[in-house]
């Protein structure tokens, strides 16, 4: 079983841990069959329509993640929606992932302007090589997704995690952030040539105090009143 036969609220314990416990393979396999193709087409026919998130659920469960533990998100996780374009006869029409789990999905090569994945679980997203213009990607788990070669330009990232985000040779001009943004490893000689000078420097200044902070009070109290005043 792929897929949740009846609403979440409707299935019993044992379905919902056994649907929340699949491995990434079988996430990830699940959008190829019969099932998951025909799941991929209603929710992008939902969006044409004008429709939300919130109208994946008659055919989507919910599940728990580590990262946002008081929340249910809608289960997408492993979707694939590689090679696609929102843009229709000269018409951009945006998708809804907020508020989903989109664990390691793939975008990749996708033209995706001006879509919501906020509030949404994107750990291991595949993005690269992607058009991500005008995306919402605030208060989102962005860790281990990989931006490489891709254009996030005016995205907005408030908010968001990055932990080991790959940010390879990516388009961040007039990147949306605060100093929210949060992460604990990244590779910062890979963003050397990122064309955004303004977010390079926050995140050398904000790696920079937070080690500081670990081994003195006053750079750790420093830390602190920098992310409150911003």
């Amino acid at each position: 079983m792929n897929f949740p036969n009846n609403a979440y609220k409707y299935l019993s314990q044992d379905e919902k841990d056994y649907f929340q416990d699949k491995n990434k393979a079988s996430l990830q396999a699940r959008w190829k069959t019969k099932e998951g193709i025909e799941f991929r087409r209603k929710i992008i026919e939902i969006n044409f329509a004008g429709g939300s998130y919130r109208n994946y659920l008659p055919y989507l469960g919910y599940v728990k993640s580590s990262f946002f533990p008081q929340e249910l998100l809608i289960d997408l996780r492993g979707f694939d929606l590689s090679s696609y374009s929102n843009l229709f006869d000269e018409k951009i029409v945006s998708l809804d992932f907020s508020f989903c789990d989109l664990s390691y999905a793939t975008f990749e090569n996708s033209e995706l302007s001006t879509c919501k994945f906020n509030n949404s679980n994107l750990q291991e997203v595949n993005f690269s090589s992607s058009l991500l213009d005008e995306c919402n990607f605030s208060h989102a788990n962005l860790n281990t997704c990989d931006f490489s070669f891709s254009e996030l330009e005016s995205a907005d990232i408030r908010s968001s995690c990055i932990s080991n985000s790959i940010f390879k040779e990516t388009n961040l001009h007039a990147l949306r952030f605060n100093k929210k943004v949060d992460f604990n490893a990244l590779d910062m000689h890979m963003c050397e040539k990122m064309n955004n000078y303004k977010f390079l420097t926050f995140l050398n200044k904000k790696a920079i105090l937070k080690e500081k902070g670990k081994k003195s009070l006053f750079f750790k109290l420093l830390y602190f009143f920098w992310i409150k005043i911003f």
